[in-house]
């Protein structure tokens, strides 16, 4: 029989060279990551755009992983990393192709359509904060802690009634990014008011509320990077002051949601008082994807899931892939192979427990050829094709952390969305456009208002 000391040296060797692994493929990948990222900044005129912001975030997400790494128990490998690499830059392509730093002008949209769908998406915003911005508030100022209301939720235990309303509203709260894109363009390119305008983004957050039933930080994160990537595709649009005043609006929203996601954070994971241990729990949020991707490449071998978890829609149409919750499904896992998939693995690594690994290559090939042959950089878009990349850029965008488009109600939003941009692109009117800079439009238009 062996005797523990003999051990302890191979398991102190394994740990040396999952080390030296970590530090070589993490620093290969980042060289080139960081170096697309340069030559494409100089190649798109040194400004920020949606292909550089996208490069960015992952850059970030990546060197955070590196950092939190001696804290984490990942599997790490060359092989894992650079699939992961590749798949990522292949639905990077939507992002990377249409640089939208050479937009000069956007078709006006048909008013009256876009006016009706924006009072549709205002008034269900309201009716989301009557309803239940007091049940968030009763959450929050309830005597059990946010840690145990989050648990019931984990449970399956709720704060409201399901019923047809709340059906109707959970699928209103997917559209926040469409709804963002719709008020930054009324800011620009019509004379709304004030009202009109603070109503719209107000109905954009009812996403963050819907989040914060569930006790949950999500919300904040997501609804930020969608409000920033829609800044991106409409500064030029702006005037001065709006831009002044967009930052301002930012600054606010940011220390208002740094305060909400810090009490959620204290209260779920201070544990004894470790605040060091809290501090890797935050940075592990943004950044344990890439580790998380790299144990499931080296440990599943065997897929438990298939196409209908991408796409739960499918489920209805004869392509029938269980109906297990998520923790049925972990512990199928847990079970198999004595890990937790429960976790952020970026939107990579919750398709590729879905997809055969060359099925999931070829799937990215597909998408990236496609979207490559189908757009381009144009200097006039119409608001429908602004609609579309929002949304086709949303799978990258949000799956630093986990593919969020993996429910049923995804799949409609994703379906009413691209329909949605199509319409709205084919009642675009050809008379008129809108010039870039600090002109604020056609002659004799009135100033957009902040």
């Amino acid at each position: 029989m062996q005797r523990r000391g003999c051990v302890e040296p191979s398991i102190q060797g394994y740990e040396i060279t999952q080390r030296i692994v970590l530090v070589i493929q993490t620093a290969t990948i980042l060289v080139i990551l960081v170096g697309l990222l340069v030559g494409y900044w100089k190649t798109t005129g040194k400004s920020l755009n949606v292909g550089s912001y996208l490069l960015s975030i992952y850059i970030l997400s990546i060197l955070t992983s590196f950092v939190i790494a001696p804290f984490e128990n990942h599997i790490y490998s060359f092989e894992a990393s650079f699939y992961f690499l590749a798949v990522l830059l292949l639905f990077l392509i939507p992002g990377l192709r249409f640089d939208s730093n050479k937009i000069r002008a956007i078709a006006p949209v048909n008013r009256h359509l876009f006016d009706a769908i924006a009072y549709i998406f205002i008034g269900l915003g309201i009716i989301t904060y009557a309803v239940y911005l007091p049940l968030v508030i009763r959450i929050f100022l309830s005597n059990d802690s946010l840690a145990a209301a989050r648990s019931y939720v984990v449970g399956g235990e709720t704060n409201y009634e399901v019923n047809g309303v709340f059906y109707v509203l959970a699928l209103f709260w997917q559209f926040y990014p469409v709804i963002l894109v719709f008020y930054f363009y009324s800011i620009t390119h019509t004379s709304h008011g004030i009202l009109f305008n603070g109503l719209l983004l107000l109905s954009s957050s009812s996403y963050i509320l819907s989040v914060l039933l569930a006790v949950g930080r999500d919300g904040f994160v997501l609804w930020t990077m969608s409000f920033l990537l829609a800044y991106i595709l409409f500064r030029r649009f702006m005037t001065r002051i709006q831009r002044k005043w967009q930052r301002r609006l930012a600054y606010c929203l940011g220390c208002l949601f740094v305060c909400v996601f810090g009490l959620i954070t204290v209260s779920r994971h201070l544990q004894g008082g470790d605040y060091s241990k809290m501090m890797v729990t935050t940075a592990s949020y943004f950044g344990m994807g890439f580790g998380n991707f790299n144990t499931f490449y080296n440990t599943i071998d065997q897929r438990q899931d298939d196409i209908s978890t991408v796409f739960p829609i499918l489920r209805y149409g004869g392509m029938h892939g269980g109906d297990q919750t998520l923790q049925e499904r972990n512990d199928k896992y847990n079970a198999r192979y004595g890990i937790d998939i429960n976790v952020f693995a970026t939107f990579v690594g919750d398709l590729f427990l879905c997809l055969d690994r060359r099925v999931l290559m070829l799937a990215a090939l597909l998408y990236g050829g496609i979207l490559w042959v189908m757009l381009r950089s144009r200097r006039t878009v119409t608001f429908g094709g602004l609609i579309f990349i929002v949304v086709i850029t949303q799978l990258p965008l949000h799956g630093v952390f986990y593919d969020k488009l993996m429910y049923v109600v995804s799949d409609i939003y994703l379906i009413i969305a691209v329909i949605l941009s199509v319409l709205l692109a084919l009642k675009a009117r050809q008379a008129g456009t809108w010039r870039t800079g600090e002109e604020t439009g056609p002659a004799g238009a009135a100033e957009p208002s902040v």
